[in-house]
């Protein structure tokens, strides 16, 4: 019955994606932003796609585990793959996220989906945003045992939490600053909203983040930190996240002509996470999580934009 309902949940959310993406192609534009440093990866592209891959990396296998050698707990967000397709000033975003917790013994999967648009006035980025989220199983639990099974780890079994839809409105503001040399780069500080009627807490977060070239046309480096301050609490998630710091670094790389590979990780508050297999009395208070984004015309896309959950 959970599936079937699933089912169709998932195909009403393709339906609402296609509407709004047609809808949001044929309304006018408005000018590009006029931040144009002289560095060669920032280069003003009217259309960019976007797929990403990230996970609490747990990594090796449960030999490696014995030794003391993980690197993250495989517990809350398991795994998180995201789409994105940028037009002139629209933007329109799909994530999947599989979200596990082995003490609280549930797991549930995250379907988010916006349209945003991008403005600019003297300096400011203003990006509105209006979206779905849907919560349940899509299957993330066969994602999850099907690496276990590749790394010689334990199969996890917990149930399903009960699903639903709900809808949010957020905001991005923004402050890019270029700078000179000898600190040639961008600056940014910024202040993000989100309001979400149900299944996911809303926040506010404030950030920071400096990007600049390493290697001329060829390699960015980005760090970024901030704070994550939830308004209000849902048990499922904040049994397992908290408010408190995060912080992120994350490099792009221009593959071949206007294809980028981005690799990165950040470490998020978070709470009541157990290691698989061995320390099972051990809470994290932090945990990192590994992306990998592979992208086309991206340019000087931010490490902020990979970090949505």
């Amino acid at each position: 019955m959970i599936q079937k309902q699933s089912m169709r949940w998932g195909r009403l959310l393709l339906l609402l994606l296609l509407c709004w993406s047609a809808w949001g192609t044929s309304l006018p534009k408005i000018p590009p932003t006029n931040l144009n440093p002289s560095i060669g990866l920032n280069e003003d592209r009217d259309l960019k796609v976007f797929l990403a891959v990230i996970n609490d990396n747990n990594t090796g296998n449960v030999e490696r585990g014995k030794k003391g050698l993980y690197i993250g707990p495989d517990d809350f967000l398991t795994v998180s793959v995201f789409f994105r397709l940028h037009l002139d000033t629209w933007r329109l975003a799909l994530t999947y996220n599989n979200v596990t917790s082995r003490k609280e013994e549930y797991r549930y999967d995250l379907i988010f989906s916006g349209l945003s648009k991008r403005y600019e006035l003297n300096g400011i980025v203003v990006k509105p945003e209006l979206g779905l989220v849907w919560k349940g199983d899509c299957g993330g639990d066969e994602i999850q045992n099907g690496f276990h099974r590749m790394k010689d780890l334990p199969e996890l079994f917990v149930p399903y939490c009960e699903g639903g839809m709900a809808g949010f409105a957020a905001a991005m503001v923004s402050r890019p600053i270029q700078l000179s040399r000898p600190f040639q780069g961008i600056v940014t500080s910024s202040m993000e909203i989100r309001l979400i009627s149900d299944l996911v807490p809303s926040r506010i977060s404030p950030m920071l983040g400096y990007q600049a070239e390493i290697w001329p046309g060829h390699l960015q480096l980005e760090m970024l930190a901030g704070a994550r301050l939830y308004i209000n609490e849902v048990d499922e998630y904040s049994n397992m996240i908290r408010s408190g710091a995060f912080a992120g670094v994350n490099a792009k790389i221009r593959v071949y002509q206007n294809f980028y590979f981005d690799t990165g990780i950040a470490v998020f508050p978070s709470q009541n996470l157990e290691n698989d297999p061995i320390y099972k009395d051990k809470d994290h208070n932090f945990i990192p999580l590994i992306s990998m984004v592979f992208s086309w015309n991206s340019a000087w896309y931010g490490l902020y934009n990979y970090l949505e959950y």
